[in-house]
């Protein structure tokens, strides 16, 4: 998904084929960040690297740079919701990898919401995940 918007183009077995080669696998137990950025690093992106916390972010988006960020869940723990209103996350404890590709602010310029486009969301791609729910940097892990 990121790595179309800047016009590289690999099919998702393709990648996972080649995250499983390093060391982990998208179907058998999940990425870590090393990995993704290692993979990104093969598929072209030579300056990947991982970045953690709310400036980093706030600097990647304000300069046209969707990211790639690790959201850190915890069920019951703080109301999610998609556009639609159907809440997300109440049964799910672990992490979710997505792409960041926006924030949106209050009249006073402090973000409310992170947009992000969400491959397991399929056909909804712009979901809105409030602020409050991922304020702290440790939820943040991104490149």
């Amino acid at each position: 998904m990121l790595m179309g918007y800047y016009n590289e183009w690999h099919s998702l077995e393709e990648i996972a084929l080649y995250m499983e080669q390093i060391g982990n696998s998208l179907y058998y137990g999940g990425v870590g960040g090393d990995t993704i950025v290692e993979a990104a690093r093969h598929f072209g992106f030579k300056e990947a690297k991982l970045k953690y916390g709310w400036e980093e972010l706030k600097k990647s988006i304000a300069s046209g740079n969707p990211c790639i960020v690790y959201l850190r869940i915890r069920a019951g723990d703080y109301p999610r919701y998609y556009l639609d209103d159907k809440p997300v996350y109440t049964n799910f404890t672990g992490g979710h990898w997505v792409v960041v590709c926006g924030l949106e602010a209050d009249e006073n310029g402090n973000v409310k919401y992170v947009v992000v486009n969400d491959p397991a969301s399929g056909a909804n791609p712009k979901n809105l995940h409030p602020c409050p729910s991922i304020q702290h940097g440790r939820d943040l892990g991104f490149w």
